[in-house]
């Protein structure tokens, strides 16, 4: 407390000076400062003591003053008020601390077994949302924090309304609660945290997220099923894993959720809200993530939704592989006459003002609108080349799929994964300009002949596969490629769903010659003719030997055309492919 020394009269005349409390200039952090700073007046001179007293009884009448104007500006009793005064005070001078029963009595003047008659007062102010009452992790005390919302109302001079605590999104709300989590970690490990969030559940209760998260029996799977949210949607993490979640819950509670999750028993799991994240193909059966299901389930909100997946916070690790057609290099290929009428055909087709014209008189009639294509040939011919051209020509980012990765070793997770793959690919024909292009590559495994009455648990997950794919191709909306080696044993219920088949075979030798001298430049038109009359290569092959010939050039420091090199590795080619010799039975 400041004090105001009155000088002896020997020494000087008598001056006391006492600054008034003006409501009409004042704040509400300024009149909590003048009521909480207000001086005692100290005697020197035992002569004075009416002057003394006259003095206290104005400094007390002062303070009054700015107790009433408090009362009046935040709607409290005078005890409520003088607990918020002091809390708040508390709060500014160590912000990330919070106020214990000890030091709350010290600013009240009372004793600390006093501050627990007025804890009535104490919970009415975190009724109204002032103040949180914590737990304090060092002897296990109640703690008094102020609510970031309610400091912020006292700073901009307004009373808190609770009201404000209603969010106009699902976003918004988990933001929130994700600053609640954070703040509530530094005080105690549940209390703070529930209390707050509960708090903001009440007032938003017409939001989506709020309603299904009330539905949940379990409220530890309530809790666990929020962090999953907030860390996702919020944090931007990649996954969750149980140590983000024991940072709030007990371990035990964890213990058990990660159990069932591990063995595929959680209900969240067998309702398909949770899946494993996907890393180097293999799933991490301690690292989580929502499925599209849950946050669509949970949100409602479609722009909600792709907001979050398009920024990768946690659905299906495949929409960081759309691939933008304009990082793909343009590239001039040769096909012999029925492929480059077929090929000509269809990158007209998938212009986008012809395929939409397309889509609409198929819808109009019935008809399935999805392009579904089947690319199929050697290897080297050109298939995979072609996928990223068509990409490039007509302005579709590249969806690429990898089946080796969604083979997973958990029963039922493979089929899951297929399904958010389509489910992925669904919402980017949404959020898209142009429909993306859905590519499986290699599909070889997924058109054989589906195995009836098999009993390897492999086996029915293929079909299972399978029959989830063939489902999706019968009602796409948008383009799908697949490309395959082999097309001998191609699943008849696949065969016809694909409207575009496109077959794709070792170049002419006329074609051959246009790739040889697109490869390499360098060489003349006899040259050309003869590697591509001597030699049988698909053009991949003829690439491959291209790349030997301009590493040999950077090595070399010239930029010729090392023609009988050419020849050579041409020869080598032709002989480790033929001629090499075969090991096994």
């Amino acid at each position: 407390m400041k004090k105001i020394r009155r000088q002896s009269p020997a020494s000087q005349p008598s001056s006391l000076t006492i600054q008034t409390f003006n409501p009409e200039e004042a704040t509400i952090l300024s009149a909590m400062e003048y009521f909480t700073s207000s001086p005692n007046v100290v005697n020197d001179d035992e002569n004075d003591i009416e002057e003394m007293e006259a003095a206290e009884k104005e400094i007390s009448a002062q303070r009054e003053l700015a107790l009433a104007y408090l009362q009046n500006r935040l709607g409290l009793t005078a005890m409520q008020t003088k607990i918020l005064t002091h809390i708040v005070c508390y709060n500014a001078e160590h912000p990330s601390g919070s106020c214990d029963n000890e030091d709350l009595a010290h600013q009240l003047g009372l004793h600390p077994l006093r501050v627990m008659q007025h804890m009535d007062d104490i919970n009415h102010l975190e009724e109204l949302g002032y103040i949180e009452i914590c737990t304090i992790a060092e002897h296990g005390g109640k703690g008094f924090h102020m609510i970031k919302e309610a400091m912020e109302a006292l700073t901009r001079n307004e009373a808190f309304d609770i009201e404000s605590l209603r969010l106009s999104d699902n976003l918004e709300f988990l933001g929130q609660a994700q600053t609640f989590v954070k703040n509530g970690m530094r005080y105690d490990r549940d209390g703070c945290i529930c209390k707050n969030i509960q708090r903001l559940m009440q007032h938003n209760t017409h939001l989506s997220v709020v309603k299904h998260l009330q539905q949940i029996s379990n409220a530890q799977d309530m809790w666990f099923m929020l962090l999953m949210l907030t860390t996702l949607a919020v944090e931007g993490d990649d996954f969750v894993s149980p140590q983000d979640i024991e940072q709030i819950l007990h371990f035990r509670q964890v213990r058990s959720i990660v159990r069932l999750i591990a063995q595929g028993k959680h209900p969240f799991m067998q309702q398909g809200y949770i899946s494993y994240y996907n890393q180097d193909t293999m799933a991490q059966a301690n690292q989580w993530v929502l499925t599209r299901k849950a946050w669509t389930e949970f949100l409602e909100n479609e722009d909600e939704v792709n907001s979050i997946l398009s920024a990768a916070s946690g659905d299906d690790p495949a929409v960081r592989r759309l691939t933008p057609y304009t990082s793909l290099v343009r590239k001039q290929l040769f096909f012999s006459g029925k492929t480059h009428e077929q090929v000509e055909r269809l990158t007209h087709l998938l212009q986008e003002e012809q395929y939409l014209p397309i889509c609409e008189a198929l819808k109009r009639r019935g008809m399935p609108t999805g392009f579904c294509c089947l690319f199929y040939g050697t290897p080297g011919t050109g298939k995979t080349e072609l996928v990223q051209q068509l990409a490039i020509a007509t302005q579709r980012d590249l969806f690429q799929v990898d089946l080796s990765t969604l083979r997973d070793k958990f029963v039922g997770e493979s089929e899951k994964q297929i399904k958010e793959v389509f489910d992925t690919y669904r919402s980017l024909v949404k959020t898209q300009e142009h429909a993306p292009i859905l590519f499986f590559n290699e599909a070889d495994a997924i058109f054989g002949n589906r195995m009836e009455n098999t009993q390897r648990s492999v086996d029915k997950m293929e079909n299972a596969i399978q029959n989830i794919i063939l489902q999706e191709m019968e009602s796409l909306n948008g383009i799908m490629i697949c490309t395959t080696n082999l097309t001998t044993c191609l699943d008849k219920a696949f065969d016809r769903r694909f409207l575009f088949k496109l077959e794709f075979e070792k170049p002419t030798n006329e074609a051959r010659k246009q790739i040889w001298q697109s490869m390499l430049e360098g060489l003349n038109d006899e040259q050309a003719t003869y590697l591509a009359n001597h030699f049988d290569f698909s053009g991949g092959q003829i690439q491959n030997i291209s790349r030997k010939q301009v590493i040999n050039a950077i090595f070399s420091g010239t930029d010729d055309i090392d023609y009988e090199q050419v020849k050579l590795d041409c020869q080598n080619e032709t002989i480790s492919r033929n001629n090499g010799r075969k090991i096994g039975f």
